[in-house]
C-alpha cells in the first residue's frame, strides 16, 4: 500500500474513525483505524459494537492499492506535523510515514486481523434531512438510561409515523420526544432501539447539509448512510416503555416563558441545592418562585415575572430543567403545562420538542 493524502483533510476524517476505535480490547486490531486504499478509498473503525466507515474521496492519491491498520500514534502525527500532505507506505509490518520535513517508520499489525466486513440484507425505513436527524438526537439522547436493567433505557426509539420519523428516550424520571420529517417508502418494522453512544457519535460527526437513509440491518442492527460516513450500529434489545402513555393529553395550568430568564432563574436558585435534590416551582400572583432548601448549603429563592394568573406549585428536579433548557435557544418561548404536584409537567419547545418531567416527593 502506498498513498498521498492532504492532512489536514485526512486529520479530520481519521478524528471521526478514531473516536469509535476503543483504547482496550483482547483483540487489538480493532484498537486501529484500517485504512483501504483502493477504488474507494476509506476508513474504517469498530468496536464490534459500531462500526464507522468514512470515505476519503479525492482527498487521496493512491499509488498502490492495498490495507494497513494505522497505529494509534497517527493521530498525533496528524496533530502534530504541519506539512500539506502525508505520504503512507507499507513495508511488511512496517509503516513508513512522511509529513512535512518529519519520518516516522511504524510498526502495525496485518490488516487481515481487523474484523471482515459481512454483508446482510437491508431494508430502507427512512430518509431524513441530516440537519434535522442531528437536532432529534441532540433533544432525547441525553434523556437515556445507560444502568436501567428493567427496561432498554440505554438508547433512542425511532418509530416511523406516516411521513414523520419520531424519536423517543426516558430514564423512567423524564421523557425526551421529538419528530422529524422523512420521505421514501419504509419497509414496516415495530421500532428500533438505538444506542445513545451510536447516536452521539453521529451527531458529532455528521456533517450540514446531507441526507441520511437509515436502513434496518438483518432483526439485530441499524444503519446511517450518508455521502460523508456511513455508521452501522446493534440495537438495544429489551421492553421500551409505552412512552405514549405518559405524554400528558391535557392540563389546566399553561404557562409561557423564555427560556433564558427561566434558566437564569433555575441556575441562580439550583446553587443551594444538593447533589440530585430538588426545587419548589410556585406559579401564582403574576410571577415564578423557585425556592431551594439544602441542610448543607443553605436556602435560595428567586422569582421570575410571568403571565400567569392561577396558584399552583410543583417540585422537580432543577437539573433536568437545565438540562432541557440549555438546549433550547435563549430567546426561545417554552411552553409550560401542568394539573397539581403529583402529576407530570410537560415542556414543549420548537419544532414540536416535548420534555416530561415527572415531579419530586415533597420532604
Amino acid at each position: 500500500m502506498k498513498a498521498t493524502i492532504n492532512r489536514e483533510s485526512f486529520a479530520k476524517h481519521y478524528a471521526a474513525a478514531a473516536a469509535v476505535a476503543p483504547t482496550k480490547s483482547p483483540q487489538s486490531a480493532i484498537q486501529s483505524v484500517m485504512l483501504t486504499a483502493g477504488p474507494t478509498p476509506t476508513l474504517t473503525a469498530t468496536d464490534m459494537e459500531t462500526t464507522l466507515r468514512v470515505p476519503l474521496g479525492d482527498s487521496i492519491e493512491v499509488e498502490r492499492p492495498g490495507s494497513v491498520l494505522l497505529p494509534s500514534a497517527m493521530g498525533q502525527i496528524l496533530r502534530e506535523c504541519s506539512g500539506e500532505t502525508i505520504r503512507l507506505t507499507l513495508q511488511d509490518d512496517h509503516l513508513l510515514v512522511v509529513c512535512g520535513s518529519s519520518e516516522f517508520d511504524l510498526l502495525t499489525q496485518s490488516a487481515d486481523e481487523f474484523p471482515a466486513n459481512a454483508e446482510v440484507d437491508s431494508s430502507s425505513i427512512a430518509t431524513v434531512a441530516g440537519d434535522s436527524l442531528r437536532c432529534l438526537i441532540r433533544r432525547t439522547v441525553f434523556c437515556c438510561d445507560g444502568d436501567s436493567s428493567r427496561y432498554a433505557l440505554g438508547g433512542v426509539r425511532l418509530e416511523r409515523d406516516g411521513v414523520r420519523l419520531v424519536g423517543a428516550a426516558t430514564d423512567g424520571r423524564r421523557l425526551g420526544v421529538m419528530a422529524i420529517d422523512a420521505a421514501g417508502e419504509a419497509t414496516p418494522f415495530d421500532s428500533l432501539i438505538v444506542p445513545s453512544r451510536a447516536l452521539e457519535l453521529l451527531q458529532r460527526w455528521l456533517p450540514d447539509g446531507v441526507t441520511v437513509e437509515i436502513r434496518t440491518i438483518g432483526n439485530s442492527g441499524v444503519r446511517f448512510a450518508a455521502p460523508s460516513l456511513t455508521l452501522d450500529s446493534r440495537l438495544v434489545e429489551g421492553r421500551f416503555p409505552k412512552w405514549r402513555d405518559v405524554l400528558p393529553t391535557s392540563a389546566p395550568h399553561e404557562i409561557s416563558m423564555q427560556a433564558g430568564p427561566l434558566g437564569a432563574t433555575i441556575r441562580q436558585v439550583s446553587i443551594a441545592t444538593d447533589q440530585d435534590g430538588g426545587c419548589e416551582f410556585t406559579f401564582s400572583g403574576g410571577k415564578l418562585t423557585v425556592r431551594a432548601t439544602s441542610q448543607t448549603r443553605g436556602k435560595a429563592a428567586a422569582e421570575l415575572p410571568i403571565s400567569f394568573d392561577g396558584d399552583v406549585s410543583i417540585r422537580l428536579s432543577p437539573r433536568f430543567l437545565l438540562e432541557f433548557l440549555k438546549l433550547c435557544e435563549t430567546t426561545e418561548t417554552i411552553y409550560w403545562s401542568m394539573t397539581d404536584e403529583k402529576s407530570a409537567c410537560l415542556l414543549e419547545a420548537a419544532g414540536g420538542w416535548r420534555y416530561v418531567v415527572m415531579p419530586l416527593t415533597r420532604e
